[in-house]
């Protein structure tokens, strides 16, 4: 298999997703439920120092996306962190994606069926 940095045919953008504020649907084990897991409608706490939504919430763009290619190739270091649910990923966040969308509010539904 490729490594994440080599280009493929299959493969040309790699984008990640940032959120500043709202909820996140964090997973739970539970193992009584289908799935093994269940989904907990969960506030985000404010943006780490040095992860990709403290960058986005210091500029205050909103609905942004964050091309990384400039930044990659004039060797900036920070950030180090994005957040997946309710924890950060500690990455190089340049080197690890193409672009960031960041939506400023993320928020969860209700996926029971009625």
């Amino acid at each position: 298999m490729p490594a994440a940095t080599d280009r493929t045919p299959f493969i040309d953008w790699l984008e990640g997703h940032a959120t500043v504020t709202g909820h996140t649907a964090d997973m739970r084990r539970d193992e009584a439920a289908p799935f093994g897991f269940t989904v907990h409608d969960t506030p985000l706490e404010p943006p780490e120092p040095g992860s990709i939504e403290e960058a986005f919430a210091e500029t205050g763009l909103g609905l942004a996306i964050a091309p990384l290619g400039q930044a990659r190739a004039e060797n900036l270091g920070a950030p180090d962190r994005i957040r997946l649910q309710g924890v950060y990923q500690h990455t190089p966040v340049i080197d690890a994606f193409d672009g960031i969308l960041c939506t400023p509010v993320s928020t969860t539904t209700d996926l029971e069926k009625p």
